[in-house]
């Protein structure tokens, strides 16, 4: 029922009507489980960019069977980011990590999945590597201009050593002269 509410606030409800979509869809549990404060953002006729934005996250295009899905491996959701497939150690389907509490609930309008958590938006592959404080792997990016096409190039996998890899797999100064 959250999620309907919320649907219903973002303006959204007409495009996701009679469209094929595949839903991924958050239990109310899900929601309350947000950072405090987070659900009222959501909720806040100011905020509703954001809540449209936060809800398409949710969304792909074309009703997406959970068998069809996990053979792509991933897919670009209405945000334009996206999901990316497979499964825990027990077999479960996952959605960026998340195992899927219910699959393949058909509707007039598409599939349902369901959830137990809310998708947040996924950082981009610049932020990652700040994230996974690969500061050389960084470091050589930003000196070879890579940044804009770390923003650009979708979907981009990047396999990046670690500080201590670029150290030992190195002579010493390379590092310097390649930045």
């Amino acid at each position: 029922s959250t999620l309907v509410e919320l649907i219903q606030l973002s303006g959204l409800e007409g495009s996701i009507q009679g469209g094929q979509l595949s839903l991924f869809c958050p239990s109310d549990a899900a929601f309350a489980a947000l950072p405090p404060g987070e659900l009222a953002d959501l909720r806040d006729p100011a905020l509703v960019s954001d809540l449209q934005a936060r809800l398409q996250l949710h969304l792909l295009g074309g009703a997406r069977t959970a068998s069809g899905l996990f053979t792509d491996e991933y897919a670009e959701n209405l945000d334009g980011s996206f999901l990316f497939f497979g499964s825990d150690s027990s077999g479960v389907p996952t959605v960026n990590g998340l195992g899927l509490s219910a699959a393949n609930l058909p509707c007039t309008d598409g599939v349902i999945h369901g959830l137990e958590l809310v998708f947040e938006e996924l950082p981009n592959v610049r932020e990652q590597i700040a994230a996974e404080g690969l500061v050389t792997l960084g470091s050589l990016g930003f000196a070879g201009g890579l940044n804009a096409d770390f923003e650009t190039l979708r979907p981009l996998t990047v396999f990046g050593p670690t500080d201590l890899a670029f150290e030992l797999g190195l002579q010493p100064g390379v590092i310097d002269m390649l930045v």
